[in-house]
This record gives C-alpha cells, structure tokens and sequence, in this order.
C-alpha cells in the first residue's frame, strides 16, 4: 500500500499493489492535509491512514474495513501538529506519534479501530519534524521511537515494560524527520534518514545491541524525509 497527498487540493488517496501494477487510486473520505500522510497495516493486514488537517492542525485517523471509517482524532480528540504524522505496528500494538503544535514536543497514542488512547507525552524528545516509530525484536517487541532534533542529532527512547529508557544517539545526523523500519526474519531494526549537508539517503541499523555507523544507500537522493518498510 501506498498513501500519498493530490497537490492543489491536498486530498488524501490510496493505492495497492499485489504483484502486477498498482490498483487505482481511491480517495480517503475526509482527508485532507498539507503533508504527507502516512499509512500503517495492523496485524490482520486492516490498512490505517493518519494525516494533520491544515485547517484545524487536528491529526486525524482512518481505515478500510468494507468501507473507510469517519476520520477520527487521535489522543481521544486532543491531537494536534503542525507537521506529519507517524503511524505503525509495533509491539503488537498499532501506535501513532506527532510533533506536537507549536512545541517541540512528541505525542503518542496506541488503539485499534475506533478505540484510541489519550494522548501521552514521550519523555525528554524534542523534534521539529516528524518523529518515527518502530519495533526491535520478533516477540515481546518494545515499542521505539526515534527522532531528528533541532541541532541534526538523531536521537532515540524505548517504550519497554519498565517504562521510557533514557534518550541515546544514533550515529548519523539529518535535518528531516528519519523513518524506522524492522525486519522480523533477522530480527534487525532499521533507521533511514536524509543527511543533514547532502540530500543522499543513509541508513543505519541494530539488533538490540546498539546501531551500526551509517552506511549511505547507493544511488539515493531526497529533498524531504524517506520512508522504510518490511
């Protein structure tokens, strides 16, 4: 799957691809945003699109199930930002985070459906961009979330069952919002970003253990932030 944003109108559409082509795309009712939005599966592959309407700076949610559901705000109706959204499945859980508006500060909320928690403050992380989320082992997975700070420091936090740990560096930096990505063969977590002095994309990754250098990703460039997926 695939989400993306229709410039002019800033209407948000979907498409598909099972192997051979990409399905038409289909408008998300209600979405509109100017930034990207995101787009996550839950366990029984249910796609759920997130995006912030430019109007209100709500961060809205919706998915497929038969039909699109009504456009929920996430937090219990307290979302706010003035940037993307992150949405993804980790820790058998689907959770969403965001910038919060006008602060530095990152949110989150986990909930399936049409069900979401209120939202709850990730400690110590300051980004001015869009955060990431993600997962680190098979089973029992901790949830992580990672950001870029206003210096181009990548920074990181884990949601474990003892609470937050304290927040670490990841070697790299990048002046866009990084993307987390994890791999449940290896089990391996990877972290994608935009180098902060080159538009090259670089990656790094970790087992539980801490992160490797970074490595770059031959042949890349982006103006914005990139996206990875397993």
């Amino acid at each position: 799957y695939e989400a993306f944003r229709q410039p002019g109108t800033g209407n948000v559409f979907i498409e598909s691809n099972a192997g051979s082509g990409w399905s038409t795309a289909v408008q998300v009712p209600g979405a509109t945003t100017p930034d990207a939005p995101a787009i996550a599966l839950d366990g029984s592959g249910i796609p759920y699109v997130a995006w912030t309407d430019g109007a209100t700076g709500d961060v809205e949610v919706s998915h497929w199930f038969i039909f699109w559901s009504t456009p929920l705000v996430l937090g219990q109706g307290s979302a706010r930002s003035d940037t993307a959204p992150v949405i993804g499945w980790a820790n058998n859980t689907l959770y969403a985070a965001w910038k919060g508006q006008t602060t530095d500060k990152v949110w989150y909320s986990q909930g399936t459906g049409l069900t979401w928690s209120a939202q709850t403050l990730v400690p110590n992380a300051l980004t001015p961009d869009t955060p990431a989320i993600g997962s680190y082992v098979a089973s029992g997975a901790p949830l992580i979330v990672a950001w870029t700070t206003s210096t181009h420091t990548l920074q990181y936090t884990d949601l474990t069952l003892g609470g937050w740990t304290p927040v670490a560096t990841i070697p790299g930096g990048s002046n866009a919002g990084p993307s987390l990505g994890f791999d449940a063969s290896n089990p391996t977590t990877y972290l994608a970003w935009k180098g902060t002095k080159s538009n090259e994309i670089y990656y790094s990754s970790t087992t539980g253990s801490g992160w490797t250098n970074e490595v770059t990703v031959p042949r890349s460039a982006t103006l914005t932030s990139p996206a990875i997926a397993f």
